[in-house]
């Protein structure tokens, strides 16, 4: 099915992919390593890597230290749980390889999983089939608006799912915003990052991070018009969140998981931030 269907759904958001040892396949490694990469304590409490690509494996700068191919490294079957929770089977999934430079972090996990939402709009109007693609990406934004004080847009690292829904949102905002178009222009430029989305939207990476933080409260507001440039087209989230929270009241405890704070306007203050952390490649 990826072969036939989903490969050519990704190709056309989001370019063709690179083959730097000409093999014309993505290699599956099989490594302990990624078992380690949680305890078996976090892998009961949050869940499990299930595997990796590493950019630094199709980067000629650094093919002196590196593999020099597509390789996806994925978890090895533990069912006795010697290295983390126990994996009674292996398994992979399949990831998008880009060619050109390499992205950043925050936005190259964004991207991958709206990938993930468009291999699963292409199956609509089967629904079963859509819900099971788009399943994880709704529950990491709901766990991200949730506590949006509390996690990254710009993330540091790959292991915090809520983080990936905050990208997830921000990326689907901008598709709403921009057009279809936007995914293959910001995989055809030298730009990375934040410069990245503001050389593909035409405003600066402030003004969309603001209009998106906003658009999470009021685009489906009842009774409310959202301004320009403040909504999502594609989703619904008010409606969406509280179906799920009806079938699932466990994992979706809230009908919208987003509550602002109130108290008296006398009495009352507060002051927030939208979480972005200045980190560069290499740092900790």
């Amino acid at each position: 099915m990826f072969d036939t269907h989903v490969y050519a759904v990704d190709t056309t958001a989001f370019g063709s992919v690179s083959d730097i040892d000409s093999n014309g396949v993505v290699i599956t490694l099989m490594t302990p390593v990624v078992n380690s990469l949680v305890t078996n304590a976090e892998c009961q409490a949050g869940g499990f890597v299930a595997g990796f690509a590493d950019p630094a494996d199709l980067d000629p700068s650094t093919a002196a230290q590196h593999n020099q191919g597509e390789i996806f490294y994925t978890v090895v079957a533990d069912p006795n749980g010697a290295l983390s929770c126990a994996h009674s089977v292996s398994f992979n999934q399949h990831v998008l390889i880009r060619g050109g430079n390499q992205e950043d972090l925050w936005l190259d996990e964004a991207l991958s999983s709206f990938a993930e939402e468009l291999g699963g709009r292409s199956f609509l109007p089967d629904s079963t089939t859509f819900e099971t693609y788009v399943s994880s990406d709704l529950a990491d934004a709901y766990d991200y608006l949730a506590d949006p004080g509390d996690h990254f847009l710009l993330q540091a690292s790959d292991t915090v799912l809520a983080d990936f829904g905050a990208g997830w949102l921000y990326v689907r905002y901008l598709v709403d915003q921009f057009g279809d178009s936007l995914t293959d222009r910001l995989e055809q430029t030298a730009l990375t990052g934040a410069d990245n989305i503001a050389g593909q939207t035409g405003l600066s990476f402030e003004t969309t991070t603001t209009r998106w933080a906003l658009a999470n409260w009021v685009s489906d507001l009842p009774g409310f018009a959202p301004p320009a440039g403040m909504f999502y087209r594609s989703w619904s989230f008010r409606q969406e969140f509280a179906s799920l929270s009806a079938q699932d009241p466990f994992d979706f405890p809230l009908s919208f998981p987003l509550v602002p704070p109130a108290g008296s306007p006398s009495a009352w203050a507060a002051s927030s931030a939208l979480r972005r952390p200045r980190w560069t490649r290499g740092s900790t």
